[in-house]
């Protein structure tokens, strides 16, 4: 268990031609995802050139005329491209529409090139080479999560591609008029997903966030049971993470709360003998292996001016490790 308040900083750049590197980065990835369940990525190969080509063209598109953009207007969902205007889309439907306004490119590289409603050449151009290459980060990423699993190295790209894959150029106008102090640039953001396999696997997820003026709130938690294919080798996970963020003038503060809890069945050998009897067999019982941990931290900077800035720090953090053998 790391006991650095910082994300930990990976590169990743020599995974897929370096075999001496590899299985080192994806422990450092693994290590990450386990301990603190963030990270920053770094030679992911998009091209800082390229980042702000892409962005020069959105701020381009988004400063012409309201009746220009509107002439590339998003018409429906299965096509899933074109601009659509400020107030258009509301995540949350019970609250006012976001103030934001965007241009999404589903499935581009198929079907871009095929489409009319480009505002100019140049933007076309950038917006397809900067997503390939966002493409080809998320997979080269998707790689090396597959390392730390043990699965296939394809066994997520193959599942991210085509209309799974969206582009989109946001952007946030200053100085709009707020219709009411709940409407926001984003509408809070929610997901959950359920997942289910044989040998009583099971795996439930929830992750929700808001931002709303000066506060800020984002959390996740995620549950997973596996009853095993031999006897009495039930394994639960279950994660919690919560981030609460406020701001004023120059200076902010985070209280971060996160937990973790495991428990592990039989994981030992077991005689060849009973094993040739029924291959659910164990040879000891009970053996299992449980932990849980826990963590709280308050942290905030302020900026004194375009120079200097103070951050402080302050957490606390437990574990406990029980084993019954």
């Amino acid at each position: 268990m790391t006991h650095s308040t910082q994300l930990p900083i990976i590169d990743i750049g020599a995974f897929s031609h370096d075999a001496n590197q590899r299985a080192a980065i994806a422990q450092a990835v693994r290590n990450a995802l386990s301990d603190c369940g963030f990270m920053y990525i770094c030679g992911h190969g998009i091209d800082s050139a390229l980042i702000a080509r892409a962005v020069a063209e959105a701020q381009r598109f988004f400063a012409t005329s309201p009746h220009d953009k509107q002439q590339l207007a998003y018409t429906d969902i299965d096509t899933n491209f074109g601009y659509q205007g400020i107030e258009v889309e509301s995540l949350d439907p019970s609250n006012l529409p976001d103030l934001k306004e965007a241009f999404t490119m589903r499935n581009a590289l198929a079907v871009g090139a095929h489409l009319r409603h480009w505002p100019t050449t140049e933007f076309r151009d950038v917006a397809l080479a900067f997503y390939e290459a966002g493409l080809a980060a998320a997979h080269r990423i998707m790689t090396v999560l597959a390392a730390c699993l043990e699965l296939p190295s394809d066994f997520f790209r193959v599942r991210h591609q085509g209309e799974n894959v969206t582009l989109r150029f946001l952007h946030y106008p200053a100085n709009l008029s707020i219709k009411a102090g709940t409407q926001l640039g984003a509408g809070l953001g929610a997901e959950a997903s359920l997942q289910g396999g044989s040998y009583g696997h099971g795996m439930a997820s929830a992750q929700w966030g808001i931002s709303d003026g000066d506060f800020s709130f984002y959390g996740a938690a995620e549950g997973v049971t596996d009853a095993g294919w031999r006897f009495h080798s039930q394994s639960n996970l279950a994660r919690l993470y919560a981030d609460a963020g406020w701001r004023f003038g120059n200076s902010e503060i985070h209280l971060v709360a996160s937990g973790a809890a495991t428990s592990l069945g039989v994981v030992g050998p077991t005689p060849l003998g009973l094993i040739q009897r029924n291959a659910k067999s164990i040879y000891t019982f009970p053996q299992t292996t449980r932990n849980t941990t826990g963590s709280l931290a308050l942290n905030g900077k302020t900026r004194l001016d375009e120079h200097w800035q103070i951050e402080a720090a302050a957490y606390m953090r437990s574990l406990r490790l029980r084993r019954r053998d």
